[in-house]
């Protein structure tokens, strides 16, 4: 019995090394990309920008490590943002997220919970509205879906420009037959191409609606 107990109990310490060993290499810098002279973690001015954020240390050198770790082609590699409630890992992530988007990165951001991925794209859409020059131009690169009913999306109107199914919903508003592009579109070809007849319409009505 305590024979085949060593027997179990070494099995599962080489596990257990095998997998720290693992870890380590996943968890470690690439000495290729660490060496390289040309090799910059991010341009002045996205750090310039990341500095703005007023992330504390820890936060920072974790969006800048997972920025370095996203540049390397050499190795795969997993970035763990860890640490317990209100430290700030949802500022964080906002900010990584928002430095990708900077990067045309494209990044798939999943949760645990719909609370969660609400919270994350608020944080997000705040930090990429503040730094917005054209009102809501750019909000296309972000997207937000899934159900929004447990989302409680209709609380939030702040989301309403990268939910999915409110861009849906305006789609179809711009390609309805009576209401749409293509109607005004052609009403204006119809003005531009005979102003007189659109004239005579429009006192048309106007003497209808004082009839």
């Amino acid at each position: 019995m305590e024979g085949n107990t060593c027997k179990v109990n070494f099995s599962t310490l080489a596990e257990m090394v095998r997998y720290l060993d693992y870890m380590y290499k996943v968890g470690d810098n690439c000495t290729l990309c660490t060496h390289r002279e040309d090799y910059n973690v991010a341009d002045s001015n996205l750090q310039a920008d990341l500095h703005s954020f007023n992330l504390n240390d820890s936060q920072m050198d974790a969006v800048l490590s997972s920025i370095e770790t996203r540049g390397c082609n050499h190795k795969k590699s997993v970035k763990l943002i860890w640490g317990p409630p209100g430290t700030g890992k949802t500022k964080t992530v906002g900010s990584l997220l928002w430095a990708f988007l900077r990067m045309k990165c494209r990044t798939l951001t999943c949760a645990p919970t719909n609370i969660a991925i609400v919270e994350v794209t608020t944080r997000l859409l705040r930090l990429f509205r503040d730094s917005l020059q054209h009102e809501s131009y750019g909000l296309g690169n972000i997207v937000l879906f899934g159900n929004g009913e447990r989302m409680k999306i209709d609380d939030h109107d702040d989301l309403f420009d990268v939910f999915l199914d409110y861009r849906v919903d305006s789609v179809e508003e711009c390609f309805a037959p009576l209401s749409g592009w293509k109607h005004h579109i052609n009403l204006m070809i119809s003005f531009l191409e005979n102003p007189r007849k659109q004239y005579l319409w429009y006192l048309e009505g106007i003497r209808k609606k004082n009839v």
